[in-house]
């Protein structure tokens, strides 16, 4: 059999990993009572990715709790402010260059509604169809969000370095992201 067939066959319990998480990170989240993710500040959002707490406690990049931490993470960043989501990924796609023509039409398929959608499934223990592709979509989303973002701070007046910050956080977030995928298309994400 192929990896390729293996990584397809795999079903995984989002819903019990999502909720192991919520148990293990409720405090740290501020998890409300329907079990939702918070509307996070900038300076929370950097705290919750920058932490090495998550690392020590199997979150690491390489690991299919860490993809989904980070993707649900990324998901109450957007749900923070969605007007502004929209408009820094509006304005990312904007910034996409002609060599990025796969990069552009990946863009349609991953804007912040569509990222709601895989963080919705994984929190109600849906199956997302073909994970590798969902995590290389959210890697997507967060290189034209990053891009984004560092557009609309340099048409503002004042600079903006909390936002820059978010920027660089969700480029790193990106690389790992592409790296859950590539493993998850090995059938090597645990």
């Amino acid at each position: 059999m192929s990896v390729t067939g293996k990584a397809k066959e795999k079903a995984y319990d989002y819903r019990g990993i999502y909720q192991a998480l919520v148990g293990r990170f409720t405090e740290a989240l501020e998890i409300d009572e329907n079990g939702d993710f918070p509307r996070l500040s900038i300076t929370r959002f950097a705290q919750l990715v920058a932490s090495d707490d998550g690392d020590q406690q199997g979150l690491s990049a390489e690991s299919l709790s860490g993809a989904i931490w980070r993707i649900l993470i990324i998901d109450a960043l957007i749900n923070t402010d969605e007007e502004f989501a929209v408009d820094a990924f509006v304005a990312g796609v904007s910034r996409l260059s002609r060599g990025d023509d796969s990069f552009a039409i990946t863009a349609k398929l991953c804007d912040p509604y569509s990222f709601h959608q895989i963080a919705g499934m994984i929190r109600n223990g849906k199956p997302v169809e073909h994970f590798d592709e969902a995590l290389t979509r959210a890697s997507t989303f967060c290189r034209i969000e990053s891009r984004g973002i560092t557009e609309l701070v340099g048409r503002s007046d004042d600079g903006q370095s909390e936002l820059l910050d978010i920027a660089f956080t969700l480029t790193e977030l990106a690389s790992e992201l592409r790296l859950c995928a590539n493993l998850e298309r090995a059938g090597q994400l645990l």
